[in-house]
């Protein structure tokens, strides 16, 4: 069984310091097989939220893999958002935008869908390239485990409570070439929202913001996930004023080669 701890938007510079300290206490205790961290580390991109997102990640078990949000890219001055937009990330958080934990029953792989800009006006859609695609099939193709695990901000589905927001560009591309590379589990944040459902056979799950006030009619939440090579079990965990509880279990199952859930309850898509 391997135990994943899916955590996200935590927002330094909004966070609230009692959900900060319940968590790290939280972490410590499970000790989970991977921690899984999917963006917006920081408010607004700046030098001490990016301290403080280091100070926590600093006190959680290893292995941690971490990637950027939207947010964690600096909004101004302009000149540092496009010459170098992830100087800071890069100084406190990891020199690396895209990394890769190798476990030995599980590879988890990091996806950097957050961008300095993009062809619309709001540029905190995410995108997913052709050139990230093919790095994440080449890794998984090298390392078969029981386990195949993307790790992005922006969300690959969407419930009916984030319906007015979008999911990564080329999602309906990259699913089914996922799925053929074996990926089991896509985890998300971005719209601080939680649940999980199944798209081209693949688990997706989507938690809410863990630790911060910028809240979407939601609690804050982390997901609490427990797989092998044929069942993930996700907990969604909520924050409900002292302490963090189990709110709702989904189940899947892989069934001819491919995720479906076992309750019809979950999104499909």
């Amino acid at each position: 069984m391997i135990r994943i701890a899916h955590i996200s938007d935590l927002h330094f510079g909004r966070e609230v310091p009692e959900i900060v300290e319940a968590l790290a206490v939280e972490l410590q205790r499970d000790r989970p097989d991977l921690i899984a961290v999917s963006g917006d580390l920081t408010q607004r991109a700046r030098t001490g939220e990016f301290q403080a997102a280091r100070a926590f990640l600093d006190r959680l078990p290893t292995p941690v893999l971490v990637v950027p949000g939207n947010h964690d890219v600096p909004a101004l001055p302009l000149t540092q958002r496009f010459a170098a937009p992830w100087r800071r990330w890069q100084r406190w958080v990891s020199k690396e935008l895209e990394p890769v934990i190798d476990g030995e029953t599980f590879c988890a792989v990091g996806i950097n869908s957050a961008r300095r800009w993009g062809p619309y006006l709001d540029w905190s859609r995410g995108r997913i390239s052709l050139d990230q695609l093919e790095r994440a099939e080449a890794i998984f193709a090298e390392k078969p485990r029981d386990l195949h695990i993307v790790v992005a901000h922006h969300p690959f589905l969407l419930s009916a409570a984030g319906a007015d927001r979008r999911t990564i560009s080329r999602a309906d591309l990259a699913l089914p070439r996922l799925r053929k590379a074996d990926v089991d589990l896509v985890l998300g944040g971005h719209v601080h929202l939680a649940y999980s459902g199944v798209v081209a056979g693949v688990v997706v799950a989507q938690t809410g913001t863990t630790v911060s006030s910028r809240l979407k009619g939601e609690a804050n939440s982390f997901n609490r996930i427990r797989a092998e090579r044929d069942l993930i079990e996700i907990d969604n965990i909520v924050w409900q004023g002292a302490e963090f509880v189990r709110a709702n279990t989904a189940s899947y199952r892989r069934r001819d080669g491919a995720w479906a859930a076992t309750d019809a309850a979950q999104l499909t898509a």
